[in-house]
Formats: C-alpha cells, sequence, structure tokens
C-alpha cells in the first residue's frame, strides 16, 4: 500500500499538534464536526458553557428518548361483510 498525501497531512498533524499555541489548537477543533469534538468526554464537560435553559433542553429531550417512540394507538376492528 503506498504512502500517500493524506496519510503524510495526517501524520504530520499528529506530530505537530501539540506544538500549536492553544488558540490554533482550538480553531482546529472547533472546525471537527460537534460529534467528533465530543467523544470521550464526560458528560460536565460536554455540557460546560451551556445555559440552564439549554441544559434543560437537552434533559427533556433525553427523557423522551428514553420513554422510547410512541406507542401506536390501537386499531378498531375491522368489520365483518
Amino acid at each position: 500500500m503506498a504512502y500517500t498525501m493524506d496519510d503524510f497531512k495526517r501524520d504530520y498533524i499528529k506530530k505537530n499538534f501539540a506544538k500549536l499555541t492553544r488558540q490554533e489548537q482550538e480553531e482546529l477543533l472547533r472546525a471537527l464536526p460537534a460529534e467528533a469534538r465530543l467523544v470521550g468526554l464526560p458528560a460536565e464537560a460536554r455540557l460546560a458553557g451551556l445555559s440552564a435553559d439549554e441544559i434543560e433542553h437537552i434533559r427533556k429531550h433525553l427523557d423522551e428518548l428514553a420513554e422510547g417512540p410512541p406507542k401506536a394507538k390501537p386499531r378498531k376492528p375491522r368489520r365483518k361483510r
């Protein structure tokens, strides 16, 4: 398998990320999708910087997810012909 330019870029970033300033590191991290930035962080770190309203909205959403999908109403029995 050939060593590509993408492989080089990935290796270069891995080796030199720590040499960047804190601001430069934060800029790069902000460019990542939210899912990638939050992986492995404890809940406190994920919620840091959110307002109480935002946290309450997230809590309600999680409660809804925990309840499962809404249950369908039972169907009326079919009329016999």
